[in-house]
Protein backbone atom coordinates (compact mmCIF):
# COMPACT_ATOMS: atom_id res chain seq x y z
CA UNK A 1 0.00 0.00 0.00
CA UNK A 2 3.06 2.33 1.04
CA UNK A 3 4.05 1.69 -2.85
CA UNK A 4 0.96 2.36 -4.62
CA UNK A 5 0.79 5.84 -1.97
CA UNK A 6 4.27 6.68 -3.63
CA UNK A 7 3.33 5.99 -7.25
CA UNK A 8 -0.13 7.91 -6.55
CA UNK A 9 1.98 10.81 -6.13
CA UNK A 10 4.21 10.67 -8.45
CA UNK A 11 1.65 10.76 -10.73
CA UNK A 12 -0.17 13.54 -9.53
CA UNK A 13 2.95 15.80 -8.94
CA UNK A 14 3.86 15.11 -12.65
CA UNK A 15 0.45 15.62 -14.10
CA UNK A 16 0.72 19.02 -11.83
CA UNK A 17 4.00 19.76 -13.21
CA UNK A 18 2.38 18.73 -17.26
CA UNK A 19 -0.51 21.28 -16.61
CA UNK A 20 1.80 24.11 -15.29
CA UNK A 21 4.15 23.47 -18.11
CA UNK A 22 1.70 23.71 -20.35
CA UNK A 23 -0.11 26.91 -19.18
CA UNK A 24 3.02 28.43 -18.66
CA UNK A 25 3.89 27.97 -22.24
CA UNK A 26 0.25 28.84 -23.60
CA UNK A 27 0.41 32.53 -20.88
CA UNK A 28 3.95 33.42 -22.19
CA UNK A 29 2.95 33.04 -26.01
CA UNK A 30 -0.24 35.07 -24.98
CA UNK A 31 2.37 37.58 -23.46
CA UNK A 32 4.98 37.89 -26.02
CA UNK A 33 1.86 38.38 -28.66
CA UNK A 34 2.29 42.20 -29.41
CA UNK A 35 -1.87 42.81 -30.63
CA UNK A 36 -2.79 41.56 -27.07
CA UNK A 37 -0.51 43.28 -25.27
CA UNK A 38 -1.32 46.76 -27.12
CA UNK A 39 -5.05 45.92 -26.33
CA UNK A 40 -3.97 45.46 -22.57
CA UNK A 41 -2.79 48.63 -22.68
CA UNK A 42 -5.38 50.36 -24.80
CA UNK A 43 -8.09 49.04 -22.12
CA UNK A 44 -5.60 50.29 -19.02
CA UNK A 45 -5.79 53.77 -20.55
CA UNK A 46 -9.45 53.67 -20.72
CA UNK A 47 -10.11 52.72 -17.44
CA UNK A 48 -7.36 55.21 -15.99
CA UNK A 49 -8.85 58.40 -14.35
CA UNK A 50 -9.20 61.24 -16.86
CA UNK A 51 -9.56 63.52 -14.39
CA UNK A 52 -7.31 64.09 -11.03
CA UNK A 53 -7.69 66.28 -8.35
CA UNK A 54 -4.68 68.56 -7.78
CA UNK A 55 -3.34 66.47 -5.06
CA UNK A 56 -3.75 63.33 -6.98
CA UNK A 57 -1.73 64.91 -9.94
CA UNK A 58 0.52 66.05 -7.41
CA UNK A 59 1.66 62.41 -6.55
CA UNK A 60 0.96 60.87 -10.45
CA UNK A 61 3.67 63.42 -11.77
CA UNK A 62 5.87 64.07 -8.92
CA UNK A 63 5.58 67.98 -8.86
CA UNK A 64 4.97 70.24 -6.11
CA UNK A 65 1.71 72.15 -5.85
CA UNK A 66 2.92 75.34 -7.04
CA UNK A 67 4.42 73.97 -10.35
CA UNK A 68 1.87 71.94 -10.98
CA UNK A 69 -0.72 74.65 -11.09
CA UNK A 70 1.69 76.90 -13.41
CA UNK A 71 2.10 74.14 -15.90
CA UNK A 72 -1.87 72.69 -15.54
CA UNK A 73 -2.73 76.24 -16.27
CA UNK A 74 -0.32 76.82 -19.28
CA UNK A 75 -1.89 73.14 -20.54
CA UNK A 76 -5.49 74.54 -20.41
CA UNK A 77 -6.14 71.54 -18.11
CA UNK A 78 -7.81 73.06 -15.02
CA UNK A 79 -11.07 72.96 -14.36
CA UNK A 80 -13.09 74.46 -11.36
CA UNK A 81 -16.41 73.51 -10.09
CA UNK A 82 -17.70 74.67 -6.61
CA UNK A 83 -14.00 74.94 -5.39
CA UNK A 84 -12.49 71.76 -6.69
CA UNK A 85 -9.82 71.75 -9.00
CA UNK A 86 -9.93 68.86 -11.63
CA UNK A 87 -7.04 68.75 -14.08
CA UNK A 88 -7.50 66.45 -17.35
CA UNK A 89 -4.90 64.53 -17.65
CA UNK A 90 -5.16 64.16 -21.38
CA UNK A 91 -4.71 67.45 -22.24
CA UNK A 92 -1.74 67.60 -19.46
CA UNK A 93 0.10 65.06 -21.06
CA UNK A 94 0.03 65.96 -24.47
CA UNK A 95 1.59 69.15 -22.96
CA UNK A 96 4.06 67.68 -20.89
CA UNK A 97 5.19 65.94 -23.76
CA UNK A 98 6.77 69.23 -25.20
CA UNK A 99 9.40 69.31 -22.60
CA UNK A 100 10.48 66.12 -23.48
CA UNK A 101 14.64 65.70 -24.59
CA UNK A 102 15.34 63.15 -27.15
CA UNK A 103 17.40 60.26 -26.32
CA UNK A 104 21.05 60.99 -26.13
CA UNK A 105 22.17 57.20 -26.54
CA UNK A 106 21.33 57.31 -30.60
CA UNK A 107 24.47 60.43 -30.74
CA UNK A 108 26.86 58.64 -28.49
CA UNK A 109 26.40 55.23 -30.52
CA UNK A 110 27.00 56.63 -33.33
CA UNK A 111 30.45 57.98 -32.41
CA UNK A 112 31.63 55.16 -31.04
Amino acid sequence: QLHSTRVLQTVSLFSFFSICENYCTLSTKAYYDLKKRNDVRESAKRLRKQFLRYKDAEIVYSLQHKKLMELASEAGAIYRMDGTVLINRDVFDEYLERFREPSTLSSKEGAE
